[in-house]
């Protein structure tokens, strides 16, 4: 799909878009669904759990 490529090329030219890849490069991300992770992401689990 060539035409597709050259979309996506032209937007990662762009200042914002290589901004963007700038601040996902400086800051590492958690890839794991941990304990931590799943109290953050689902705060009325934790709640229920307590109450229990």
């Amino acid at each position: 799909y060539p035409q597709v490529k050259r979309l996506l090329d032209e937007i990662s030219a762009r200042p914002a878009a290589q901004r963007a890849e700038a601040l996902k490069n400086k800051h590492a991300f958690k890839t794991e669904l941990d304990a931590e992770a799943k109290k953050f992401m689902f705060p009325s689990n934790e709640r229920l759990s307590k109450s229990s």
